[in-house]
């Protein structure tokens, strides 16, 4: 959480406060990432200890080489619109643009905490050659979409009604984009739970050589989008690239499962509520409708898990 902050504010203060390029607003996320490492490393050093054993290290780094290409992939795609958008619009919009990603992002600190509470349990399933694998994936596939959409859920009604809680003119305007960023950050929602499946399989190889192909259409994307349709030229090839990503994680995979009939039910009531509220001119109107489809997707969230919720406050209680 102190990571996720502290890059934003760096993010921010580089464009409202210094006037930087977008150079320095790339770098921020690495002071960022160093900063934090060394509180770690300093609070833990006893457990920082280099114990070489050579079966071990080649194990892992056989394992972990392929990472390095997708990480650095990765993180270049995830920069692409932030550099598209500083060549083609003023530093106002970038500025806002910023503000849009700063706030949304923020739901990504709850999906690493959902991968690492999810990933044990995930892994040992995979592990096993069950007639009934498919269905307890499944199970853990559903939740995994069910929390995300609560959580955009949440996005979209904070997101519609920012201006009451943030009181500031660098918010101002922005709580018309909510609505299209939560459903281009829909199908990365199940691209995550895919992804997790892709590492225990060791599959990470494959997609780096999709990733190049993919990361030269999305340039292509952002210099034809962005100069027409501004942020929102953004906002349509993110959601491009989630789909695509989506699309090849899927074909990949050995295991390919797919959510229940009252998952679908769910997601296509949540993109209902979303193109209901684009279409919707009345600005109090929309807010109410935001805050309301919130409260409807906790409640049917809380109607499937209430036996589990139940049972977490017994063990609690004990």
């Amino acid at each position: 959480i102190f990571n996720t902050l502290l890059t934003h504010v760096l993010q921010l203060s580089i464009v409202f406060v210094f006037k930087l390029g977008f150079e320095w607003f790339l770098f921020s996320a690495i002071l960022s990432n160093l900063f934090v490492f060394l509180i770690i490393y300093f609070n833990n050093i006893s457990l920082f200890k280099i114990e070489i054993s050579k079966p071990v290290l080649k194990e892992a780094l056989r394992f972990s080489l392929p990472f390095i290409p997708f990480l650095i992939l990765y993180n270049i795609e995830n920069q692409l619109d932030r550099f598209f958008i500083e060549k083609f619009l003023s530093l106002e919009e970038l500025a806002k643009y910023a503000v849009l990603l700063s706030v949304s992002t923020a739901i990504i600190t709850l999906f690493n905490s959902v991968d690492n509470a999810i990933r044990p349990e995930l892994f040992s399933v995979l592990s096993k050659n069950e007639t009934n694998k498919k269905q307890e994936i499944q199970k853990r596939l559903d939740f995994y979409l069910l929390i995300g959409i609560v959580s955009l859920s949440f996005l979209l009604a904070f997101g519609t009604n920012i201006q009451r809680f943030l009181n500031h003119e660098k918010y101002n305007g922005i709580s018309i984009y909510f609505p299209y960023i939560v459903l281009a950050f829909l199908p990365l929602i199940g691209l995550r739970f895919l992804a997790l499946q892709l590492i225990y399989e060791n599959k990470i190889r494959k997609i780096n050589y999709y990733s190049v192909a993919k990361i030269i259409l999305m340039c292509a994307c952002f210099y034809f989008l962005i100069p027409i349709y501004k942020i929102y030229g953004a906002l349509f090839t993110i959601a491009i690239s989630n789909i695509l990503n989506f699309y090849i994680f899927y074909k990949i995979l050995d295991t390919k499962v797919k959510p229940s009939q009252f998952v679908y039910v769910y997601m296509l009531l949540f993109v209902g509520f979303c193109f209901f509220i684009i279409n919707t001119n009345n600005s109090k109107f929309v807010s109410l409708i935001a805050v309301i489809q919130f409260f409807i997707f906790v409640f049917l969230f809380a109607k499937k898990y209430w036996k589990q919720i139940n049972q977490l406050k017994i063990n609690s209680k004990f």
